[in-house]
């Protein structure tokens, strides 16, 4: 046998041995190669792994960096070498060898992986959502890479981009639980709804003992009209994890919607305690309780908290809300409209930055809406319509008192509150027909679908409440289904 297979023979047996942990017998059969040829690139390389697993770092990092000096472009070396520094919390320098590489080698995911892994690790998440994509480009089928790019998306606050990513990584593995828990989170988030149900039903298939998936399901139950059926899981997420503060905020958010606010603020309150970064437990928290009733140092703290920039931009917008209303409150206006405006723009991030509101589908609506719906047709529709009072219509714009009035109405014994039910707005070109004019068969239909959506909330009660603000879009058809 020449030298040159006996050394390539070392090298084989070194990378056997290295496996299977025997580093000793290892690093003695490519010391035997490198003592021969001491500048042998790979048996340099293939030393440096070794080393490396015997907590060697030091001579290790000298081993690759010779071998990077004899073949700069040696990728290998330079993966080696920035895995090296990154274990040893070296990360900057980790990810200079990292981008190297992704020049080197395009075409392999597995790279950009590697790259959009040390920016997370940095907090560099902007910078990773766009190295991760590149890797998904590279590596359409790659599960992992598929993963950490929706995740990057969704902890820049790019919602929509991350429910396709998630959507894509499904198709590619179908028993992902924490990829369909995602998915019924963001699509909530987005006001898919349904859709948002049906994800949260596939993560509870995959693990019923879930707390996450329990709470999730819960809230995409009370957003689909079913809040009915959302308390059980509510309370069997915190059963499951007592200490999962996001489920404790959304039941305490859940019983404010029922009225049962001294359970719900010890919810909300214990929430905080076990997630001070989320804004939806604010949220609630200062929807239900008097800003005058509160120590300034801890309304200082929340506004503290909402300045950080590593928050992501959901809590934000919540916290923003929550010291909007917590100023309005105190009549310190001036801070109040700060806030709110700075709630807005976190919102217009969240729901409309990939898909800009079309304003003139917005007023085309509305002139519908008062063209159509004249005087005389209200006449001639109103005797057509249904003899119930059951539903309990509350509109009005943003900020005016729809919420509390609710609760008010629903501490009733007699009144369910419903939340805020699209029924109307998803279902209103039905109620015209092929003819483009309101068509009164339909529109009772409407109706009657609607009373059953309404029964199913509050089967055993007088009254229901609907408070989608913006109904009042919708009124002109709701008053020709229910006159009175």
């Amino acid at each position: 046998m020449s030298e040159l297979a006996n050394r390539e023979a070392s090298k084989t047996l070194a990378i056997d041995l290295m496996r299977k942990g025997q580093v000793v017998a290892a690093a003695a059969a490519i010391e035997r190669v490198l003592g021969d040829v001491p500048d042998d690139v790979s048996a340099l390389v293939i030393s440096a792994m070794i080393e490396s697993q015997r907590q060697a770092n030091t001579l290790a990092e000298s081993r690759l960096r010779r071998a990077i000096e004899l073949e700069p472009t040696n990728v290998e070396a330079l993966i080696v070498l920035s895995k090296l520094l990154a274990v040893s919390n070296r990360l900057t320098e980790a990810i200079v060898c990292a981008e190297e590489v992704v020049l080197l080698q395009p075409e392999d995911g597995e790279v950009w992986s590697h790259l959009g892994l040390l920016l997370v690790q940095v907090g560099r998440i902007a910078d990773a959502a766009i190295v991760f994509g590149r890797g998904v480009e590279a590596s359409p089928t790659s599960k992992s890479l598929r993963q950490n790019y929706a995740a990057a998306l969704r902890d820049t606050g790019r919602d929509r981009a991350s429910i396709e990513q998630y959507e894509a990584l499904i198709q590619l593995d179908p028993r992902n639980a924490p990829g369909w828990l995602n998915l019924a989170r963001l699509r909530l988030g987005v006001g898919r709804f349904p859709e948002a149900l049906d994800a949260a039903d596939h993560a509870l298939q995959l693990d019923k003992l879930n707390a996450s998936a329990q709470w999730i399901r819960a809230l995409a139950l009370t957003e689909n009209n079913r809040g009915n059926e959302a308390e059980p899981h509510l309370r069997r997420a915190i059963k499951l994890n007592p200490q999962d503060g996001l489920a404790k905020a959304a039941l305490g958010y859940w019983l404010q919607e029922e009225g049962r606010f001294a359970e719900s603020l010890t919810l909300i309150e214990d929430a905080i305690r076990l997630v001070p970064t989320h804004g939806f437990a604010y949220y609630n928290y200062f929807r239900a309780k008097k800003a005058t009733e509160m120590p300034s140092e801890f309304i200082e703290e929340v506004r503290q908290r909402a300045l950080d920039p590593a928050l992501h931009v959901r809590d934000r917008g919540d916290m923003n809300y929550a010291l909007g209303k917590a100023y309005e409150d105190l009549k310190d206006y001036e801070s109040s409209i700060h806030h709110f405006t700075e709630g807005n723009r976190c919102a217009y991030q969240i729901w409309l930055q990939d898909q800009p509101w079309q304003r003139t589908d917005y007023e085309n609506r509305f002139s519908r809406t008062i063209e159509t719906f004249t005087e005389s047709l209200l006449r001639e529709l109103a005797g057509q319509g249904l003899d119930s009072d059951f539903p309990l219509l509350i509109v009005g714009m943003m900020r005016s008192g729809t919420s509390l009035l609710e609760q008010i109405l629903s501490s009733h014994p007699d009144v369910v509150g419903g939340g805020e039910l699209a029924f109307w707005h998803e279902n209103e070109d039905y109620a015209y027909g092929d003819s483009g004019a309101p068509d009164a068969s339909r529109i009772r239909d409407l109706g009657d679908r609607y009373l059953s959506e309404l029964q199913r909330i509050g089967p055993d009660v007088r009254r229901v409440t609907d408070k989608l603000p913006h109904n009042y879009a919708m009124l002109g058809l709701i008053h020709s289904a229910f006159p009175k």
